[in-house]
């Protein structure tokens, strides 16, 4: 006698005969324990569903399962055959929307199956919840048929599998699959940025303002339109094209099919109002330009903004053209037209004091400039001041300072400092054709923004109270404003 210190696999011995009797008891044990079973050639898979939400249901199919498991343990060892108790595995099932089963480890005779997270099922891998859900091999790997298949929930990571040539001797095609190179993952952290306003930092700050020269960085940006853009293309219509394009990389047919229909009505409508407001009345003034105008909106020519269109609607108001320079003077003098009627002031109306400042001068605290420029509107026009409005109102707690001896000092003074006198005169039509110069254009006036700031200051202390002062008096006396 000697013991047997290695075996061979049955399936390696039996014969497909040979194999189903050997194996036919031990079906005949598992059907003992109403239990379901698999018999490959060298695995065996039994089966057996209970409640995992109850406890008496688990306890019971645990004890159910173990017996099973010790009875064919025992019949095998009175035939001389050993179960391979490294191989041996426990894999419970469950959906993922439920709770994991508090089942841990079953016990088969004197030894513990630990419970595994996945178990090979004729080479495919199952997990605990059969997440695999779907299968990447589309060409036939034996014969005409696909035999072998690749099982994944996360096709979009691999690429399309490759057919490689047979191992060996054997009739099934290779399978390839390759993994796709992994994106950079975005840094997690989230990053603040604040600004140091140490007292040494807002002196440079206040330093490199003085130095630069604001024309030289702001004088080549007259707009921020982009000159490719047909002149009928609103923002509202460039968001919504945005929004269309965002869907179709999304996939979003629904999302697409909607916003593409809305995109063509918008731009219909988009290019009606701008036939009505710009291009119509040119049909009687200038026929040339209304062609123009025409073709653009055809798709005939190309379609780029137009900066002389007041140019153009002005040009039938006088026999000869004009040039530029002409059409200016003569909208300038329109313009002055109605000062006519008035008496300029003399230079003795306003006296001031020799050292041209005041005893008791108006003066406005930091903390109240600073409110103002933190309240200015970043895409408010900048006018003859050149100062752009987004850097007064990104900068507000760097310039409130400066700002504030300007004003204090323009108000010790009486007077307000040159550039804050200058202003940009615009005219815009009344009505179109525009038949009459002095009736039909109005004229638009930007004034310097840091003007703008100091006036909001005098109305405030000034005028504001007494208006209402005066409103007050009224109303208590009994009279009645139109």
């Amino acid at each position: 006698m000697c013991s047997l210190l290695c075996g061979v696999l049955q399936d390696r011995v039996l014969g497909p005969i040979l194999y189903l009797l050997c194996t036919s008891p031990s079906g005949d044990i598992v059907r003992q324990y109403n239990m379901g079973y698999h018999f490959y050639a060298a695995d065996t898979q039994l089966y057996l569903s209970f409640n995992s939400l109850s406890g008496d249901d688990k306890a019971y199919s645990v004890a159910q399962v173990e017996s099973c498991v010790t009875d064919i343990d025992r019949w095998m060892s009175c035939n001389k055959v050993k179960l391979n108790r490294d191989k041996t595995e426990l894999l419970v099932i469950s959906s993922k929307y439920q709770p994991r089963p508090s089942l841990d480890s079953i016990l088969v005779g004197d030894h513990r199956v630990n419970r595994s997270d996945k178990a090979s099922n004729i080479g495919v891998a199952f997990d605990e919840t059969l997440s695999l859900d779907k299968h990447i091999v589309t060409f036939p790997t034996r014969g005409d048929r696909t035999l072998d298949l690749v099982l994944t929930n996360l096709k979009e990571y691999y690429h399309d599998p490759i057919q490689r040539p047979p191992h060996g001797l054997s009739d099934h095609m290779s399978v390839e699959v390759q993994p796709k190179d992994r994106s950079q993952l975005s840094d997690s952290r989230l990053t603040i940025k604040t600004r140091d306003l140490k007292p040494s930092n807002r002196l440079a700050m206040r330093t490199y303002l003085q130095e630069v020269d604001v024309h030289t960085l702001v004088g080549n940006a007259h707009g921020c339109a982009e000159k490719v853009d047909p002149p009928w293309v609103n923002s509202a219509l460039k968001d919504l094209i945005k929004r269309r394009q965002r869907a179709l990389v999304e996939n979003n047919r629904p999302m697409f099919r909607f916003l593409r229909n809305q995109v063509n009505r918008d731009r219909k409508i988009c290019r009606q109002r701008y036939y009505d407001s710009k291009v119509s009345q040119l049909k009687e003034c200038k026929p040339s330009a209304w062609w123009n105008e025409v073709k653009k909106l055809s798709g005939m020519s190309s379609a780029v903004r137009d900066s002389n269109e007041l140019i153009r609607s002005l040009q039938h108001i006088s026999e000869e053209p004009l040039s530029a320079s002409d059409l200016a003077n003569l909208i300038n003098d329109t313009f002055l037209y109605p000062m006519q009627d008035f008496t300029p002031l003399s230079a003795e109306t306003f006296k001031l004091p020799q050292d041209h400042s005041t005893s008791h001068p108006f003066a406005v605290a930091v903390h109240a400039v600073y409110l103002q420029l933190a309240s200015i509107n970043p895409r408010k026009a900048s006018g003859p001041g050149g100062i752009p409005a987004w850097l007064l109102k990104e900068n507000a707690d760097l310039l409130s300072d400066t700002v504030t001896d300007i004003i204090n000092c323009s108000f010790g003074e009486n007077r307000l400092p040159p550039s804050w006198k200058s202003a940009d005169i615009v005219p815009i039509p009344k009505q179109k054709p525009i038949k009459d110069v002095k009736k039909h254009l109005r004229p638009i006036s930007l004034t310097p923004l840091l003007s703008k700031v100091a006036e909001e200051f005098v109305v405030g202390e000034h005028l504001r109270p007494s208006i209402l002062k005066k409103i007050g008096d009224s109303l208590s006396l009994g009279s009645c404003w139109p």
